[in-house]
C-alpha cells in the first residue's frame, strides 16, 4: 500500500467497512478502530484519510442483509456518507447528471 501510494499523484481515501459483529463489538479480532490505526502506522496514511463506516450517521445494524451485505436502504446510507466526504469539486464529478 505504501509503494502504491508512493508511486501515485492521488489522494487516496480509505473505509473501512464492519462486519455486521465487528459494528456490534462481537467479533473476536481487531476492532475498526484498531484497523484504522494500523492503516495509519503501517500504511503512512494521514488519519483524515481513513473513515470509518459506523460513524456515518444513520449506520446501524439493521442496514445488514447479511453478515456483511448492505441492505438496499444500507447502500443509499453509504453513498451519501461517503459523497458527504468529498470536496465541492470531486462530488460535482461523481453525480450522475441532474443529481
Amino acid at each position: 500500500l505504501t509503494a502504491f501510494l508512493d508511486g501515485c499523484a492521488c489522494e487516496a481515501d480509505f473505509w473501512i467497512y464492519p462486519t455486521k459483529a465487528e459494528l456490534l463489538g462481537t467479533e473476536a479480532g481487531l476492532t475498526v478502530e484498531q484497523m484504522r490505526a494500523d492503516l495509519v502506522g503501517r500504511g503512512s496514511v494521514a488519519p483524515e484519510r481513513v473513515h470509518l463506516v459506523q460513524d456515518i450517521p444513520g449506520w446501524r445494524e439493521t442496514l445488514y442483509k447479511d453478515s456483511i451485505h448492505p441492505t438496499p436502504e444500507g447502500f443509499g446510507v453509504l453513498a451519501q456518507g461517503i459523497a458527504a466526504t468529498l470536496p465541492e469539486a470531486e462530488l460535482a464529478t461523481a453525480l450522475p447528471p441532474g443529481g
